[in-house]
């Protein structure tokens, strides 16, 4: 049976409830005994998955070239539209 205990502690602004879980097969993460036959928690962690973590080692190979930066600047050529103000009467 699953269940928990409940500690209420009224205060002038806010009332706050703190709970126990005290139900058998609980993964509460303590070690409360049954409020109904004292057993205790013994299966905490009966969520709790065994998995085996697989890290992968990425290597990058560092070359030892080098690049030459020049300080020559590039030919940007500057076309100029020729806009007109010419007004095409269609009738």
């Amino acid at each position: 049976m699953n269940t928990s205990i409940s500690i209420t502690l009224p205060m002038i602004a806010t009332t706050t409830t703190i709970q126990f879980s005290v139900g058998h097969k609980q993964n509460n993460g303590c070690n409360f005994p049954c409020v109904h036959c004292d057993q205790r928690n013994l299966l905490q962690t009966n969520d709790m998955k065994k998995e085996k973590i697989k890290i992968k080692k990425d290597v990058s190979d560092v070359k030892d070239e080098v690049i030459d930066i020049t300080d020559e600047v590039m030919g940007v050529k500057n076309k100029m539209i020729d806009i007109t103000d010419e007004v095409i009467d269609i009738t």
